[in-house]
């Protein structure tokens, strides 16, 4: 049986380019939320703009210990 071990959420910076403060919001609620339920490892990947949204919010924040910049 197989399982899902790494969720990987690419170009998420897209949330802080375009939505608004309370989606930025009600999703980072979600993302740990999921985190929490499936306790599987999520990988957030974007441009350097998804800095603002995890800086945004001390909860996502603090399940996102976690960060490396490439390039």
């Amino acid at each position: 049986r197989q399982a899902v071990e790494l969720l990987i959420l690419d170009e998420f910076q897209h949330l802080a380019e375009t939505g608004a403060e309370k989606t930025k919001s009600q999703t980072a609620d979600w993302i740990k939320g999921l985190a929490k339920e499936t306790r599987v490892p999520i990988v957030l990947v974007g441009m350097p703009s998804l800095a603002d949204v995890i800086a945004s919010n001390a909860q996502l924040a603090s399940i996102t210990p976690l960060r490396r910049e490439l390039g």
